[in-house]
């Protein structure tokens, strides 16, 4: 059965989002965040790696948990029909239906990357009336799917080993022996460790010593316990032992491996951009273009890594460079514990921590506090100065809005996504448009919308910014010169300002200050549209 790509769309769910039964089926990936999708009468739970797969005529109702974004590709996709000639009408056709009418699979780390790849050759266009760079990423997506819920349905021999691996995970912190993981998974102590030495690559000892001693790594790094409570808390009796532990495994003492430069894998643009800010060239780094051409000078390791998204190959991209810690979001436990595997890391869930913390978070743990608070130091004078420059020229504030113009698709963005919102809402003091503070939606992140109903989204001041793709962005201003958006009071007013969105992705001191100085050049100079 040969399967089409229909379309692709991406969706960031913290309100309903509902699709209509049409004559696709759909798979629903869950990327980021969690909540609840529907598939016509049934409700699944989703999380991050999870996919929720609806045959045709399902309608598909996306809700994020409360308080969260939930982001979500959809995938629309059909098969040639086959056509039935045994049948009195020989022109009617029928689709076959790979898999149950609703089904819930949790995807393994090359299926999330897949349909990275995905999403990437959607955004990139192409003509799907020929085999694209999408269609084949759909199909090879497809059939790891389909490969995937096939091994689902037929567990495998070594489940049991499987099940041990998940107790040892979660109770690794506690007293554990061979004998008893070996009672517990019904197979003598003997056969449990060359299945596991099979397994893992690692003997029984060694693999609960690697989980205690990481955890205490990224403890150490990331709070102030000191060593005797890292003990109990990792599954130690006192801290000698863990000090003896700790020095067998990484080679040097808790005290001096806390002092040691380390060699840093960040994945993620604001982290990366951080290190920066903080004197520290990280060995491998996704980063935007903005930001590595402000840095580009100061940058001191040559052999730097730098992606422009996190890699394909990530485990493979990371693992020769031998890193002493890695920085990440808050992600799902799959791939945390691929990543540990590697080295320490440390994560965080940047949609509840203010920017700032997140800033003297991640100096702490490099060791660079005094250097951080300088800086928010410098950021702060010249808030100070860009507030007392506002009172003399506008006096109050004011609403104000920060909107991604799309065709399909546009994005407000609250206070915890960067683009300039940090900024704008409480230190320049400007307050949201009325429709972002019910129910709290301002902390959220950001809404998706469309130019129909940008309306809705009304400020006394808009900052806008264009698609990158030169079709849609000429279609967007055609759409600037019509009625629905010069009614807007903003642009009315002449106070709707387009932003670079490659400056105002991020939310780092050097991203900050230049989303500062940019927005007040425009607020003072009076030249918006």
């Amino acid at each position: 059965m040969h399967y089409h790509l229909g379309k692709v769309h991406k969706h960031v769910a913290n309100m309903d989002i509902i699709a209509e039964a049409g004559n696709c089926h759909s798979i629903c990936i869950v990327m980021a965040g969690n909540g609840t999708i529907g598939v016509g009468d049934k409700s699944f739970e989703a999380k991050c790696s999870m996919a929720i797969v609806a045959e045709r005529g399902h309608t598909v109702t996306l809700h994020a948990a409360p308080f969260h974004a939930m982001h979500v590709l959809r995938i629309e996709f059909s098969e040639k029909p086959v056509i039935d000639h045994g049948k009195a009408n020989e022109d009617r056709a029928w689709w076959s239906w790979p898999l149950e009418n609703s089904i819930k699979i949790k995807l393994n780390r090359q299926l999330m990357q897949l349909a990275v790849d995905l999403e990437r050759e959607w955004s990139l266009g192409g003509n799907l009336d020929k085999l694209s760079g999408s269609e084949a990423a759909f199909v090879m997506l497809l059939n790891k799917l389909l490969e995937l819920h096939g091994k689902i349905k037929q567990p495998t021999s070594h489940s049991w080993m499987e099940n041990a691996i998940r107790y040892i995970k979660e109770n690794y912190r506690k007293p554990l022996t061979r004998k008893e993981l070996a009672a517990i998974a019904g197979v003598s102590p003997e056969h449990f460790s060359r299945e596991f030495m099979k397994h893992s690559g690692k003997t029984f000892k060694a693999y609960i010593t690697e989980l205690r001693i990481r955890s205490a790594q990224e403890q150490l790094l990331g709070s102030n316990s000191d060593l005797f409570e890292i003990a109990l808390q990792v599954g130690y009796q006192d801290g000698f032992y863990l000090s003896r532990k700790f020095k067998q495994f990484v080679g040097t003492a808790p005290t001096i491996y806390l002092k040691k430069p380390k060699k840093i894998a960040s994945l993620t643009y604001n982290y990366s951009a951080s290190l920066l800010a903080l004197g520290i060239t990280p060995s491998v780094a996704v980063i935007s273009n903005w930001v590595f051409n402000h840095f580009r000078g100061s940058i001191d390791n040559k052999s730097a890594q730098w992606h422009d998204n996190v890699p394909a190959q990530l485990y493979d991209t990371i693992r020769p460079t031998r890193p002493d810690l890695i920085l990440d979001y808050s992600l799902d436990e799959e791939r945390a514990a691929e990543l540990r595997a590697i080295a320490p890391l440390i994560h965080l869930p940047f949609e509840e921590l203010p920017w700032d913390e997140q800033f003297r978070y991640i100096a702490d743990v490099v060791d660079k506090g005094r250097e951080a608070e300088n800086c928010l130091n410098r950021l702060q004078a010249l808030i100070e100065r860009a507030n007392q420059r506002l009172d003399l020229e506008m006096g109050k504030r004011g609403t104000a809005v920060v909107i991604e113009l799309g065709m399909d698709k546009c994005y407000v963005f609250g206070d915890k996504w960067g683009r300039g919102t940090h900024v704008l809402y409480d230190p320049l003091q400007f307050a949201p448009p009325e429709c972002l503070l019910q129910g709290g939606r301002c902390k959220i992140g950001y809404e998706e919308t469309t130019l129909e109903v940008i309306r809705d989204y009304a400020a006394d001041f808009i900052f806008y910014n264009l698609p990158d793709n030169a079709e849609e962005r000429s279609r967007v201003l055609a759409f600037m010169k019509t009625e629905s958006w010069g009614s807007l009071a903003a642009v009315k007013n002449k106070q709707a300002y387009r932003i670079e969105g490659d400056a105002f992705y991020g939310f780092d001191p050097a991203s900050t200050k230049k989303q500062l100085t940019d927005m007040v050049a425009l607020l003072t100079r009076g030249n918006g549209s």
